[in-house]
Parts: structure tokens; sequence; C-alpha cells
């Protein structure tokens, strides 16, 4: 039976969560975190006051839960996310498929217009989300360092300072400027579309930009919560930055216990200098994405046509 999850789960997902399968969901705010509080999360997030921003399905078999897929919202509603998919991972699932398309259309009727979804690349859930209408449109490498040092400490004729929200839309324009056209299609195409579909990290987050002669020509946040995580964004024209940026954010760091990165393929200079601040490449993801089904509109009379 497939069916929305109830308060009368919690018993269950308290006792019994453990021996469900793991999780293939991988998303930014869990990197490095496993499957703690996760459950419990889908749970409660489902049910909070005036709650709209999480959608969780379960399938039970014999009166218990056998899989579960929670989605949630991302920056925006009209981008949402699946943040736990545990399910039989052997074969396709078609128990997991018809979740997400059930918990989907839910979030579809709060709004989402687009689901994401990030796999490792040896996933056995592939298949499962390719039935379930996930196309994949990039790759990316987690890297971890468990003591990462930096080399260097200089920007050349740059300025790094906090960001700010008057660099909203320059933001914009280094993303359109830096990734692929897929990408570009699946997260941004346009202002308000690429703001809805930024991922929300956890913990405590703090963003700079660099600038050269005026213009914005990279983007770096760090997240400090269990560890910490390192993102940027260069335009390709000046990959020269990469390293000295690294290092002012290891800088930053310091002493923040083991470090994660995960770095777009698109990207070579970013990962070259993290390789060289004794980062370690430590799997590939995919990262998906699939229209949400068209939400239906309340039937009306309208005048015939003579």
């Amino acid at each position: 039976m497939i069916r929305p999850i109830r308060p009368t789960d919690l018993p269950f997902l308290i006792t019994s969560g453990a021996d469900l399968f793991p999780n293939q969901a991988r998303t930014q705010a869990r990197l490095g975190r496993g499957q703690e509080g996760l459950l419990l999360s889908a749970f409660a997030g489902a049910f909070a006051p005036f709650s709209g921003s999480r959608r969780t399905w379960v399938c039970t078999k014999g009166g218990h839960i056998s899989a579960l897929v929670s989605l949630q919202r991302r920056s925006g509603r009209s981008a949402w996310e699946v943040d736990a998919m545990l399910h039989n991972p052997d074969g396709c699932d078609d128990d997991c498929v018809d979740m997400i398309e059930r918990a989907g259309f839910s979030a579809g009727q709060r709004g989402a217009d687009k689901l994401f979804l990030r796999l490792a690349d040896d996933s056995p859930s592939l298949e499962t989300a390719r039935a379930a209408g996930f196309c994949t449109y990039q790759r990316e490498t987690l890297f971890r360092a468990g003591a990462a040092h930096p080399r260097g400490d200089s920007l050349p004729a740059c300025n790094l300072r906090r960001r700010t929200k008057h660099d909203e839309f320059a933001l914009f324009m280094l993303f359109n400027h830096s990734v692929p056209e897929a990408v570009r299609r699946a997260e941004g195409c346009t202002f308000d579309e690429w703001r809805a579909t930024r991922e929300q990290p956890s913990g405590d987050v703090t963003e700079y930009v660099l600038e050269r002669e005026g213009n914005l020509i990279a983007w770096l946040r760090l997240v400090t919560h269990v560890g910490a995580q390192l993102s940027a964004l260069i335009e390709p024209a000046h990959g020269d930055v990469a390293s000295p940026l690294i290092d002012q954010a290891l800088r930053r760091l310091s002493a923040r216990g083991p470090v994660l990165s995960l770095v777009p393929e698109s990207c070579p200079e970013f990962k070259a200098a993290l390789l060289e601040r004794d980062f370690e490449a430590t799997g590939t993801l995919v990262s998906m994405v699939r229209e949400v089904t068209a939400r239906a509109t309340r039937p009306s009379f309208v005048p015939a046509q003579a």
C-alpha cells in the first residue's frame, strides 16, 4: 500500500527505522552526515504547523513501512528535491516510482515545476530514477580532506568581500557564464528560476564574492556544521583565481574538522587546486531533474464559439 506518511508511523520510525534500506538520495545539506535524523526530519517536516515545504510518502507491506520517499522545497516554491529515497534497490522498484509520482504531484499542488535528485553514479537506484522520469544533467565529484592546508594567500588584483543582497543579479550572470547549457536549462534559464533552484545548506553559512576590475568573477560559500563544506563558482576566463580562492577558504575554515567540496565536472581548475591541497576524490555523483506533472485546474464553463 502506498500512502502519505501518518502521525501513527512515528513509533515505527523511532524503533525500526534503522532497519529500512539505506538512503540513496544525496543533498548538499546532508553531505557527510549519513542518515542520522533523516527519517525524523521527513516525518516532522510533513506535520509541522502550516508546513508546505515537505511531502513524504511510504510503502507498507504486512502493516509495516518497507520504503519511503520524501521531498523538500529548495529556495523557492517551484523547485523541490528528493532528500530521502529508501527502497529496495534491486532492479527497478515500481513502488518507489509510484511514490515519487505521487509525492511529486502533491508538491506540484504546492507550486513545484521541477523535481531534483542526486545519486551516486554507481547507485542501484539509477534505474528506478530513470523509470520515474529523471534525466541526468550534471556530474560532480565529491572531495574530502581531513587536514587540508593552504599553499599561498594572494588573490592578484582582486577584491574578496562578503556577498550582499545587491549581488544577486550579478551572481545569476556569473552562473550563466560559468556552467554548461544543460545545467542552465535545468537550474536557471531565468533569474527567478535560478533563485528558486538553489540548494539550501545546513549549518552556518558565509558567502563571498570576488571582483576583478569591477566585475564579479567568482563566488565562494563556506558552511560549517559537522565539519565544513566549501563551494565555489568561477568564471572560466578567470580560472587562475581557483588556487588562491581555495587558500582563502581554508584559512577561514581552520580547525573546523574534515572539509568537503562538491565540484562539477565543468570546473577542472578547481579540481586540480583541491588535489594540490591534499583533498581526495571520494566518489562521483549525478544530478538529475524531471518536470513535475502539470497541475490540474478547476473546471469552468466558457461561452461556446459560433
